[in-house]
């Protein structure tokens, strides 16, 4: 029988929830689900995000404007180092690349055309449990790299997609209506 009081375990079982809170966080910030973005933090947490420092209320309204015209946008995490300084408390250390895509406002003589950004960044995350829950106390990005693109000649363009299985930025997505 397995002892789910060993600490190797219980490490084990820690590592998972704080992997799941960086992966609920792309979802969240991804498909602009704001209470799911505020539920990734302790209510006293900090965000350091370079265009915003402070708490996790601001922090929403902050991307709520700074979303609004973002038509598409997709966190995708790799490398997720987890340092335990005890056993409620860990450096986190999250590798991300974001790729959004927003309307870019027509230049003289020219049509409007997409502005992709793709950034290479890293969450660098305080993590404390407090009262069994995994949540961020303290977060800063840091970017290593960021390029814009603008899409004037797109060398294939997909058809649009009309069907139920478009992805969406809201509470519509395929991911809220599982069958």
């Amino acid at each position: 029988m397995t002892d789910l009081n060993d600490p190797r375990l219980v490490e084990l079982m820690d590592r998972s929830r704080i992997a799941d809170v960086i992966h609920y966080w792309c979802r969240a910030i991804d498909r602009l689900d704001f209470d799911a973005i505020s539920r990734c933090f302790h209510r006293d947490g900090i965000d350091d995000h370079v265009f915003y420092r402070g708490d996790i209320p601001g922090l929403v309204e902050c991307l709520r404007n700074r979303h609004r015209d973002i038509s598409f946008s997709a966190h995708a995490v790799s490398n997720i180092l987890i340092e335990f300084e005890s056993r409620t408390r860990a450096c986190v250390e999250s590798y991300v690349k974001v790729t959004q895509r927003r309307p870019q406002p027509a230049m003289e003589g020219a049509e409007a055309d997409s502005h992709v950004s793709e950034v290479y960044c890293r969450y660098l995350d305080i993590f404390e449990c407090r009262e069994g829950t995994w949540a961020i106390a303290h977060r800063m990005l840091v970017i290593d790299s960021a390029t814009e693109y603008f899409d004037r000649e797109p060398v294939h363009r997909l058809p649009p997609i009309t069907s139920p299985n478009r992805g969406r930025r809201d509470g519509a997505d395929a991911v809220y209506r599982r069958t």
